[in-house]
């Protein structure tokens, strides 16, 4: 019977099932039919084009992920004055029952501000398959990058391109490249066409992502 690699695994599966047996994920036979169709040639990079590619975009540097988040910053602490000084206020003109809800926005605001301005946008993660690469475990990258694509956009969107260039899994990369979200897209585009000649080269337009 004929089988098909798993584009999330690697695993042989039988094309009848859609979903891998292994790990569990969904595909498309006819998608992954189309890929192995495709006689165009392949865009080239290196593994050392690669993690230049890796430190140069934004959200492997510190300093351009505080900027992306300053606005969040400011909306944070205008958020919590506002909470703040209502609070205060409504200590002289409500009960203290009453005084204690603009508190509890506060409080809530920084659930939910603090741990988007102290994530570190899946930097560890990247900066770990970065250390793989650097010592040339190229499969060893990208099963980690796999792993951990759950985590943050960037992640998957290195694990993209470890498959597409570096290991040749043309079946992962499409199945996952469309998952990608603008931001990541453009992130990249400012420093190279990495990701946008793997959209290329399976006609798939990013003005849809």
């Amino acid at each position: 019977m004929k089988v098909i690699k798993c584009p999330s695994c690697g695993a042989k599966v039988k094309p009848d099932s859609n979903i891998c047996e292994y790990c569990g994920s969904t595909f498309d036979v006819n998608e992954i039919e189309t890929i192995s169709n495709i006689k165009k040639s392949k865009p080239k990079l290196s593994c050392d084009e690669l993690i230049k590619v890796i430190e140069t975009s934004n959200n492997f540097n510190i300093k351009s992920t505080l900027i992306a988040k300053l606005p969040i910053i400011i909306f944070a602490l205008i958020w919590c004055s506002i909470t703040i000084f209502m609070g205060v206020s409504s200590l002289k003109y409500l009960s203290r029952i009453f005084s204690v809800i603009p508190f509890l926005f506060t409080v809530f605001g920084v659930c939910i501000f603090v741990p988007i301005i102290i994530s570190n946008g899946g930097r560890g993660h990247i900066k770990k398959i970065v250390s793989l690469l650097k010592e040339n475990k190229i499969n060893d990258a990208f099963n980690y990058a796999k792993q951990n694509t759950y985590k943050n956009d960037n992640v998957l969107a290195i694990s993209i391109l470890i498959g597409f260039y570096l290991c040749g899994d043309l079946n992962y990369a499409y199945s996952n490249i469309k998952r990608l979200n603008a931001l990541t897209i453009t992130s990249y585009s400012k420093s190279t066409s990495a990701l946008v000649d793997i959209f290329n080269y399976f006609e798939i337009n990013t003005k849809s992502n």
